[in-house]
């Protein structure tokens, strides 16, 4: 008899957690072991828990550093993007990241579970237009570089390109302010520039941009005492398995207190 495949369900919003979970536990050939609503809990619950396969809410605040800690800490854990609204960005970064499949907003619970059950056998499940994405990305390594269009024409300056390099090493706003001797203020609209010009959403996108481009990290720090001097351009089927009562929610207490939302 094959074991069941035990899944750990990972969404910030409990009544979609609570519902995913009494769902998918009518599925005879998944167990499932245990649910929350963060980043940490996802990682904490990989590493503890060792599931088969991880549904996580892109949603989730820092699920993309969640999904490669994971990638690293309990590789046998296969990732599944919850809820992908199939934009360019969540979905490329996704795959890049590291995740075995996509779970699009209109998938049923039997779609979920086979996407479960053949993330396990090593399929890739996603709509035709995530599977146009991924192939286009395949196709054209470039198309990162290309996401920025206009933008890339429109250049760094030195000062831009150094923080550039910061923030894709996972540095915040206020180290990069210490590494560099500038006011954190100064950082911000340095971020914001950087940001428009490669025409990025946030600091993640910017960070996968830089390493999709054949460009080298500078030689040297750019002039720490003005940020006035002259633009440098950028180069570059089971049987049931046992059944419980309920799944564990890794969000709520044990002691028959009141959860946490």
């Amino acid at each position: 008899m094959s074991a069941a495949i035990e899944v750990l369900v990972i969404t910030p919003v409990r009544i979609y957690r609570e519902a995913t979970v009494r769902a998918l536990a009518d599925e005879p050939a998944l167990r499932l072991v245990g649910s929350g609503g963060s980043a940490a809990e996802a990682v904490s619950g990989a590493l503890r828990l060792r599931p088969s396969v991880l549904l996580l809410d892109l949603a989730t605040p820092d699920s993309i550093p969640a999904i490669r800690a994971i990638r690293c800490g309990s590789p046998e854990t296969r990732l599944i993007a919850l809820g992908v609204d199939e934009s360019r960005d969540d979905v490329i970064t996704a795959a890049e990241a590291g995740v075995a499949g996509f779970i699009g907003r209109e998938y049923s619970v039997l779609q979920t579970a086979a996407a479960i059950v053949g993330a396990v056998r090593g399929e890739a499940s996603c709509s035709p237009r995530i599977a146009a994405l991924l192939l286009q990305r395949v196709q054209s390594p470039a198309a990162g570089a290309q996401r920025g269009g206009s933008a890339l024409s429109e250049t760094l300056t030195a000062r831009e390109r150094e923080i550039l390099f910061l923030m894709a090493e996972g540095m915040s706003n206020h180290a990069i302010a210490r590494q560099l001797s500038i006011g954190l203020s100064t950082v911000k609209t340095h971020v914001h520039a950087v940001l428009r010009k490669l025409d990025v959403p946030h600091r993640e996108a910017a960070a996968t941009l830089l390493r999709s481009m054949p460009a080298d990290r500078p030689s040297g720090p750019a002039d720490a005492g003005s940020d006035a001097g002259p633009d440098r351009p950028i180069v570059g089927g089971p049987t049931r398995a046992p059944r419980t009562r309920r799944a564990p929610d890794l969000g709520q207490p044990t002691n028959g207190g009141p959860a946490r939302a």
